[in-house]
């Protein structure tokens, strides 16, 4: 079946997240959370995290160092 199918392939997971705390470990415990989902997944890695600090408005992303990181990391997807 495609569910089967699905699970047997190896899933890149990647985390992209903001907080207004500019200290990166501000997300540790969002990352926590998504390595123990992982985990469930014989297959599955954290294929890579990027963080904008600092943002704590709506629009404050725009034009964050952080965007053309995760651009940058999904063109190698």
């Amino acid at each position: 079946s495609g569910k089967s199918f699905i699970y047997r392939q190896i899933m890149c997971m990647y985390l992209l997240a903001a907080a207004a705390d500019e200290d990166e470990h501000a997300i540790d415990g969002a990352k926590k959370g998504l390595e123990g989902f992982i985990a469930c997944f014989e297959r599955a890695y954290l294929a890579g995290c990027i963080f904008a600090g600092g943002v704590d408005a709506p629009g404050m992303a725009k034009g964050h160092n952080a965007l053309e990181k995760a651009r940058e990391m999904g063109k190698q997807v």
